[in-house]
């Protein structure tokens, strides 16, 4: 499942489990992911899933929070569903 946002970086399930794996700091590292994986599943509290979203934020050099407010949150509860609000970013 991969996917490009408008020709530029790739987001995909993979780049999402390697920067969840990351902010998991060792205790995910070897999690098995995919994009039914949830992220009450991760452990994921309010807290970190900003972490997420800031570091999403940096990659793909957009306004996340700006976008996030057009997309209702309880929508996002697996990896999938954030790579297809990710697929949706102009």
């Amino acid at each position: 499942m991969q996917k490009k946002t408008k020709g530029m970086l790739s987001i995909d399930v993979n780049m999402i489990s390697d920067i969840i794996r990351e902010l998991g700091e060792g205790h995910l590292k070897d999690y098995p992911m995919d994009e039914n994986t949830t992220f009450e599943s991760l452990g994921f509290d309010s807290m970190t899933y900003v972490e997420l979203l800031v570091k999403l934020e940096e990659i793909t050099k957009k306004d996340l929070e700006q976008i996030l407010r057009k997309v209702d949150f309880t929508s996002i509860e697996t990896i999938g569903s954030l790579v297809k609000v990710l697929e949706n970013i102009d």
